[in-house]
C-alpha cells in the first residue's frame, strides 16, 4: 500500500493509476528520475493522478500529515492556488487516459525543478517503525542498556532525518514550484492536442466510434508512438488542415497515419 503524503488515494484511482503506469513507459521514467530525488515521489504521482482524475480529491488532515512531506504540502498547495492547475483537472476528470498524460507532464516538470540532496534522504516511517518495534520488544521483557540505547540511538536518527527533509522542502520556493506546474500543464495541453487530432485521424474526424473503442493501454501505446515518431505527429497535423480547409482526402492521410502506427 502507497504511503500517504497529503491526499487518500481511492483504491479505484490507485488501480487506474498503477494501470497507466504499467502501460506508460514514459511516466516510468518520470519516476525514476523523481526517486533518485527523493524517495516518495512515486506516491506523489499517484496523488497527482487522483487530483486530475477525481472531481473531490481526498485530503487527509493536517494532524495525519508527516512532517517530513512538507515539500508535498508545498506543492500540492501551489496546485490549489493555481487557477490554471482547476481548468486543467476540470478538464481530465473522470478520464484515465488523460489524466494519465496530465500527470506524466506535470510530475516530469516537478522532477526536474527539485535538486540533487547532498546526501540521499532516508523515509524518517522506516526508522519510526523499528522504534516501535523496540517497543514492543520492551514490552515483552526487561529492559536493558543495550536496547535503551538503540532506541535512544534511533530517535536521535529519526530527528536529524525528518529535519533534512524539511530542510530540502526549503530549498525550493514557490515560485519555482508554481512555473514548474504551468510547464508542465503547457506540455500536457501540446500532448493532449497531438492525441486528440491523431485520434480523432484514426476515427474519421467527427467520428468518435475509434476513440470510444480505444482502450486505455491502445491509447498509451498510440501515445508513445507518437512521441517517439515526428512523422506521425506531422501527419496529424496534415489531417487537423484537412478537417479545417480539406486540402487533402482524409480517407488517405488516415490509411498513412495507420501504415505508420503499424
Amino acid at each position: 500500500m502507497p504511503s500517504l503524503l497529503v491526499y487518500a488515494v481511492p483504491k479505484w484511482t490507485e488501480i487506474c493509476a498503477r494501470d497507466f503506469k504499467e502501460g506508460s513507459e514514459r511516466l516510468c521514467e518520470v519516476i525514476s528520475e523523481g526517486e533518485i530525488k527523493i524517495y516518495n515521489f512515486d506516491a506523489f504521482t499517484d496523488e497527482t493522478y487522483h487530483r486530475l482524475y477525481d472531481r473531490q480529491p481526498n485530503r487527509i488532515a493536517d494532524s495525519d500529515i508527516k512532517p517530513e512531506n512538507k515539500i508535498w504540502i508545498a506543492i500540492h498547495q501551489q496546485m490549489t492556488e493555481l487557477e490554471a492547475f482547476q481548468q486543467f483537472s476540470n478538464r481530465l476528470n473522470g478520464d484515465e487516459f488523460l489524466a494519465g498524460i496530465g500527470t506524466t507532464a506535470i510530475c516530469k516538470a516537478i522532477a526536474e525543478i527539485l535538486p540533487e540532496p547532498n546526501q540521499r534522504l532516508e523515509d524518517p516511517e522506516l526508522i519510526r517503525k523499528q522504534i516501535r518495534g523496540l517497543f514492543e520488544m520492551l514490552a515483552r521483557r526487561s529492559p536493558t542498556t543495550e536496547l535503551m540505547q538503540m532506541v535512544q540511538g534511533l530517535k536521535q536518527k529519526g530527528i536529524a532525518t525528518r529535519k533534512a527533509c524539511e530542510d530540502y522542502a526549503d530549498s525550493i520556493t514557490e515560485t519555482k514550484i508554481g512555473a514548474a506546474l504551468i510547464i508542465g500543464i503547457a506540455r500536457a495541453e501540446a500532448d493532449l492536442e497531438i492525441m486528440e487530432e491523431s485520434l480523432a485521424a484514426l476515427g474519421g474526424g467527427g467520428d468518435r466510434t475509434t476513440e470510444e473503442k480505444l482502450k486505455v493501454a491502445d491509447k498509451l501505446q498510440l501515445a508513445q508512438r507518437l512521441q517517439a515518431a515526428p512523422k506521425l505527429q506531422a501527419i496529424a497535423q496534415l489531417d487537423r488542415l484537412w478537417r479545417d480547409k480539406r486540402i487533402i482526402p482524409q480517407h488517405r492521410v488516415r490509411n498513412v497515419m495507420l501504415h505508420f502506427a503499424e
